[in-house]
């Protein structure tokens, strides 16, 4: 954890957490998880593919196309790409992320 939050300063930007207030938020966030949890989930990041998803299953992708934890170029057919949109998405276009799920959930309605 302490390496990680002494660090965001240097490789936050890259991963989308630009502003002193999203790195305060990411280093939160990092501060209230288990070591054990940082620790799968960096592994996770580090052998991440797209999973296999039954045909059955219903899912909404959606994507930025500035994300560098889950490049663009790693997903194969996002069904709606967020330009100039990174990682950090959900936080800093959270309007525009609601209104398309709400848009996604009526449909199904």
């Amino acid at each position: 954890k302490e390496l990680t939050t002494k660090t965001i300063k240097f490789w936050g930007k890259y991963h989308d957490y630009e502003t002193p207030e999203e790195q305060l938020l990411v280093i939160d966030m990092v501060n209230n998880q288990s070591n054990n949890y940082l620790q799968w989930a960096l592994k996770q990041l580090s052998i991440w593919h797209e999973p296999t998803i039954s045909p059955n299953t219903k899912i909404f992708q959606i994507h930025g196309d500035l994300d560098r934890t889950f490049p663009l170029k790693l997903i194969k057919k996002p069904d709606m790409k967020i330009e100039k949109a990174g990682h950090f998405m959900v936080y800093r276009k959270s309007a525009l992320i609601n209104e398309i799920i709400l848009k996604e959930l009526k449909k199904e309605l």
